[in-house]
């Protein structure tokens, strides 16, 4: 009984050690075959030829079988670096040039490991919005993992895949937002630095600016500003440092920089009319008015404002500065009786004060005004004369202009679709189009306009009127 019982430990220990050592062979063979395997190619089966890159060795082939769905193993072949996909699970045999394997499958994760995974994720992509303190908000943005785990759940796989590229996106978008906020802001503090420290060198006193200091400050002020704010606080900082410079620095005193505008005007007025004043108080310096404004009183600044009136009443009383404001008016005169001779002449029929033939009146009329009148006045009437030349003289016809105008527009059209009608009515002279108009009846001249219009209309379609061919 003894014996037996012996025999039979002996042979169930025998019995567990053999399960043991065949359980380990069997792991070790498929892990084996799940592995790469050295000094073994595989032959058939090849859908697939690649370049493996210069050092990446067999890994890169063993990875670019694993993302392959049709792939189901594979051989890199190491002398010519080529790596081969195969459709099917191909025989192996020995051999020192290749490494060959047969696809890993991943083990498929349960839902709830997704899930797992998911809400991770949400709360990570929670974190990194409160961080970058982008603001988002919303039953997607929260910290709570049993929230998001619960919500997975409830989801489709796309539902769950677009969600997370959502988060992905909206937090993309926050980071590219502050660093272009940050890169602005940066120029922003650097520009406000320079412009504070110009307008402590010149002593100016940018009242309107509190934002200017250290750069710590104007960088702060920036980031609770929106663009437009930051450019038009920018813009105005500019102009108030410009206006100090232009005054030589120092405080903003409005009774000076009045003056000293008032001063310009003077100056640009008294240089239009050939004045010819060249003393000191005679220039284009708003600088040196504003200056000299801070030295004398105000009864000083009122009294020369005063003066330079005065000169121009005096200036523009005489058409100019003496002998030179004589000259002007007597070469005005002779041009406003010559222009008036050739209205006559022309039978222009141009009438009024300005149209008149007296040498003494143009003389007496330039005397009392400005160089700027006069020139004016010179000017409107050879437009006038102008006009009257190219209609050939005569009065004003507001209707034949129209239909010369009108009928030298079609003769171009006739060219630009080369219709090629020629002869008496289709030409481009405006006078002669004119002329011919002031002798006809207006019955007459609306049916050749009409004419003109359908023998062009004919001509567009490609066929042509008999008494359009009649006129060529």
């Amino acid at each position: 009984m003894r014996e037996r019982r012996r025999l039979t430990t002996g042979h169930s220990i025998v019995s567990v050690m053999f399960l043991i050592m065949a359980i380990f062979f069997v792991t070790v063979s498929f892990s084996r075959v799940q592995a790469a395997q050295g000094n073994q190619i595989r032959i058939g089966g090849d859908y697939s030829y690649l370049r493996v890159p210069a050092g990446a060795g067999y890994r890169w082939c063993e990875d670019s079988c694993r993302e392959d769905s049709r792939c189901k193993s594979w051989t890199y072949i190491r002398p010519s670096r080529q790596c081969r996909l195969k459709r099917f699970i191909a025989p192996a045999r020995p051999s020192k040039c290749c490494v060959s394997g047969v696809r890993k499958i991943a083990k498929k994760k349960t839902r709830r490991e997704i899930c797992a995974d998911f809400a991770s994720l949400a709360v990570d992509q929670q974190d990194e919005n409160l961080f970058r303190k982008c603001g988002y908000r919303g039953e997607d943005w929260n910290d709570r993992y049993k929230t998001h785990f619960r919500a997975c759940l409830a989801m489709t796989p796309r539902q769950r895949v677009l969600l997370v590229k959502k988060r992905k996106q909206a937090l993309r978008r926050c980071e590219q937002n502050r660093r272009r906020i940050n890169r602005h802001c940066q120029r922003f503090a650097e520009t406000a630095e320079q412009i504070s420290r110009a307008a402590g060198e010149n002593n100016c006193r940018l009242t309107q600016t509190p934002w200017l200091g250290d750069y710590e400050d104007a960088y702060g002020w920036c980031r609770k500003n929106g663009d437009a704010a930051n450019e038009d606080a920018l813009r105005d900082a500019r102009m108030l440092l410009s206006a100090c410079l232009a005054r030589g620095g120092g405080p903003y005193i409005e009774r000076c920089d009045t003056y000293a505008k008032k001063a310009l005007k003077q100056f640009d007025k008294a240089r239009r009319n050939e004045c010819g004043f060249r003393d000191a108080r005679w220039n284009n310096s708003y600088r040196r008015h504003y200056q000299w404004c801070l030295k004398v009183d105000p009864w000083d600044v009122k009294n020369e404002i005063e003066v330079r009136e005065h000169a121009l009443e005096r200036c523009l009383a005489q058409g100019g500065s003496g002998a030179e404001g004589r000259i002007a008016c007597d070469h005005y005169a002779r041009l406003a009786s010559e222009q008036t001779r050739s209205n006559r002449k022309q039978n222009c029929g141009l009438k009024g004060r300005r149209w008149q033939a007296n040498y003494d009146r143009h003389f007496a009329w330039c005397s009392r005004t400005s160089k700027v009148n006069r020139e004016s006045e010179l000017k409107y009437r050879e437009a006038e004369l102008s006009k009257c030349f190219e209609r050939g003289g005569g009065p004003y016809n507001e209707a034949c202009d129209r239909y010369a105008v009108r009928a030298v527009r079609q003769y171009r059209k006739n060219v630009a679709r080369g219709c090629n009608y020629r002869g008496k009515y289709w030409h481009d002279s405006y006078i002669r189009h004119y002329k011919w108009c002031t002798k006809v009846s207006a019955v007459r001249r609306k049916r050749k306009m009409l004419e003109r219009k359908a023998v062009l209309s004919t001509c567009k379609l490609g066929f042509r009127l008999p008494f359009g061919r009649q006129r060529r």
